[in-house]
């Protein structure tokens, strides 16, 4: 059984995990058709939650899924089975082709306990090319980015909250620097994802003349391969085109999905999944987006 760790891109994703999209559309009461489409996915994706913060989406999944200890069990479950916690090292079209030692590496911003990961992702990585980090302008001031050391750390000299890029900046760049990568930071002025890899792509044509992986954490990997590339064609860039020769490639850590509530309360190790089953459904409309 395919998963979204395992897929072969063209793949169903109504069939990846045994089915699950369809069984989460039928929880959420979202009609998906016959066939998958990007606009039934996008339904599916709102009806999980709107909110791009996923902690935001909480109260509504516990009361769509129930507030008991049998809501959690059920949405823990999901999340394993659809494969989107499990480290990723692979081609976005086919899982056995590894990232070439020779690939460039994307990063991009995120919430606090999101840039750390990928740091520590990218400096353990055999690859010694360049390092991209492109960044928005979202001010890091979330609940859980507020008890986190570093912006602790900032906020304390600084008396503000910072930036994505200015994270990215003075935290994640040092520990790529020490682990022997060359760095290039871009800041963009705004928050949004699309808009920083359309500008990302405009910019830097030539990263994606070669091999590019795309480095994130765990449930989020694909969705941000599947961006870049789409900002890449748009560019008017023939990127990644060829299954038999593929150019973008999917870096993610694991990470352990929350099985009960004490775990729910650790975000550092365990991933929510009132939250990460959002992501699945995102990953779920970004394949089919590349496809369609």
């Amino acid at each position: 059984m395919s998963d979204f760790a395992t897929y072969r891109l063209g793949d169903s994703v109504y069939e990846l995990a045994n089915g699950l999209v369809p069984e989460m559309a039928r929880v959420f009461d979202v009609e998906l058709g016959d066939q998958p489409s990007d606009e039934a996915l996008g339904n599916l994706v709102g009806a999980i939650g709107r909110s791009k913060v996923l902690q935001e989406n909480i109260p509504h999944v516990r009361e769509i899924l129930g507030t008991d200890q049998d809501g959690l069990a059920i949405a823990a479950e999901w999340l394993g089975r659809s494969g989107v916690q499990l480290a990723l090292n692979r081609s976005l079209w086919t899982p056995e082709i590894p990232t070439p030692d020779n690939a460039a590496t994307v990063i991009t911003g995120a919430v606090a306990n999101w840039q750390d990961r990928t740091a520590k992702l990218v400096a353990d990585s055999p690859s010694r090319e360049n390092v991209y980090i492109a960044a928005g302008n979202r001010v890091m001031d979330t609940p859980s980015e507020k008890t986190n050391a570093n912006v602790e750390q900032f906020f304390a000299e600084e008396d503000r909250y910072p930036t994505e890029t200015e994270y990215a900046g003075v935290f994640v760049m040092p520990v790529l620097l020490a682990s022997g990568h060359a760095v290039v930071i871009e800041g963009y002025d705004t928050p949004k994802g699309d808009e920083i890899a359309k500008r990302f792509a405009a910019e830097h044509s030539n990263v994606f003349r070669g091999n590019v992986g795309f480095a994130r954490v765990a449930n989020a990997g694909i969705q941000m391969a599947a961006q870049f590339v789409r900002a890449a064609r748009e560019a008017g860039i023939a990127y990644d085109l060829d299954a038999t020769n593929p150019q973008a490639y999917v870096l993610t850590d694991e990470f352990a999905v929350a099985q009960n509530e004490d775990h729910t309360r650790d975000p550092k190790n365990y991933q929510n999944p009132f939250t990460g089953i959002r992501q699945v459904a995102v990953t779920a409309k970004e394949l089919n987006s590349l496809i369609s």
